[in-house]
């Protein structure tokens, strides 16, 4: 006998290579044994897949990288997978069985674009830039979705802003205290608008 057939098995404990799967393992006494013929000519890989599917939906809606996403049916359905932001939402990491019946409803409330765009002006106000300042976002949305429990608060983790050209980038984290929620980035120009009179009637040459 070869080789590869004498050592055609080996203890899961333990790893103590064996020769035959009779009998628990001479070395631990455990009876976790594995055995093949071909066990040593065989590839064996393990994916782990547990938020393959929502990293795949993140992959073709960038709208959605910071946001709580979860695989699923209907209201009252199966989580077959969730992302790690919707774990912060207490929502279960790992698949649910159908006999579980799952129910997924979370209560949530919104930080929305006028608020946001209050916190940035602050900040830019911070820098010196002052008076009436337009955001344009370069983002399309400009939200972020909170527990019900959760302070409603903002905290800066990145700012970057260029006023040769009024350019910004930041990246949000809410609340402003304790673990972190949400996370959103938003990027645009910010442009200090001036008023210009214009007069009320046509006003003659000369």
């Amino acid at each position: 006998m070869d080789e590869k057939a004498d050592n055609a098995g080996f203890c899961r404990d333990c790893l103590t290579p064996l020769s035959g799967a009779a009998g628990p393992c001479p070395a631990c006494g455990s009876s976790r044994i594995a055995a093949h013929p071909e066990l040593f000519d065989l590839s064996i890989a393990h994916l782990d897949c547990d938020a393959f599917f929502a990293a795949i939906e993140k992959r073709d809606d960038p709208s959605l990288e910071d946001r709580p996403v979860i695989v699923g049916g209907g209201v009252r359905g199966v989580v077959s997978t969730c992302c790690y932001v919707a774990r912060t939402y207490g929502v279960p990491w790992k698949p649910q069985s159908a006999l579980d019946a799952v129910v997924v409803e979370r209560a949530s409330q919104v930080i929305d674009r006028p608020r946001i765009e209050a916190y940035l002006r602050d900040v830019l106000a911070d820098q010196g830039v002052l008076g009436d300042v337009e955001l344009f976002f370069d983002t399309a949305d400009v939200s972020m979705n909170l527990p019900s429990d959760a302070e409603p608060s903002l905290r800066l983790a990145r700012w970057s802003y260029d006023p040769a050209n009024g350019r910004f980038l930041a990246k949000l984290i809410a609340p402003a205290e304790g673990a972190a929620a949400a996370r959103l980035t938003v990027n645009g120009r910010a442009v200090n608008m001036i008023e210009i009179p214009v007069p009320a009637r046509r006003l003659s040459k000369g």
